[in-house]
């Protein structure tokens, strides 16, 4: 099981519009469920969307576990054709002992493919990284569309062997800037105590 942290304190802020995905094995399916059924939101989706939606979370959650990710945040609606709309926005942590958290390892683990960038924030230069990916078949039919849209930012913690990695997929490619600004802005907000 990968370290869910590191043995520092950290903050980091999301955006305020987005819903908290608990993935503790004793917690996730009551949050898969108040996702699908928001107080007040917009409406029960029907059920064949409704169980493919839930299928979707629930592999978030599966591979949040395996990954060791600690915070989750996801947003659901539907756009102006009624068709369900699906954005998550992730934060892991990545221990490269022996080797110490540097902007060459981020490099090492980016690659050379893809859309990469510097990226400047409060914590230390890291990367950002985009790409569009080819989705599941169960994504092309809820979402109308064959292809995800990603970003990641890598933020290694100076000092340390640890790297965050802030990372967002949309199922709309209308949004990828949005995510890109969103994942940004997260990987900004990120605060660690010395």
């Amino acid at each position: 099981m990968p370290a869910t942290g590191p043995p520092f304190g950290f903050r980091i802020e999301g955006p305020d519009d987005w819903a908290l995905l608990e993935t503790a094995p004793n917690r996730w399916r009551r949050s898969v469920e108040r996702l699908l059924d928001p107080p007040g939101g917009t409406g029960r989706l029907p059920a064949p969307a409704r169980r493919e939606l839930a299928g979707i979370l629930e592999d978030l959650v599966a591979v949040a576990q395996r990954t060791g990710v600690v915070v989750c945040l996801v947003k659901l609606g539907r756009d102006a054709a009624g068709r369900p709309f699906y954005g998550d926005l992730t934060l892991g942590w990545y221990d490269s002992t022996p080797v110490p958290a540097d902007l060459a390892l981020a490099r090492l683990v980016v690659g050379e493919d893809g859309d990469v960038e510097d990226l400047e924030t409060p914590t230390g230069p890291g990367l950002l990284h985009r790409s569009t990916e080819t989705v599941p078949a169960e994504w092309r039919g809820l979402f109308g569309g064959a292809t995800a849209h990603a970003a990641q930012a890598l933020v290694p913690v100076p000092g340390t062997r640890w790297t965050a990695l802030v990372s967002g997929t949309t199922s709309d490619p209308r949004h990828s800037d949005l995510l890109t600004r969103l994942v940004r802005r997260m990987a900004g907000s990120l605060q660690v105590a010395a």
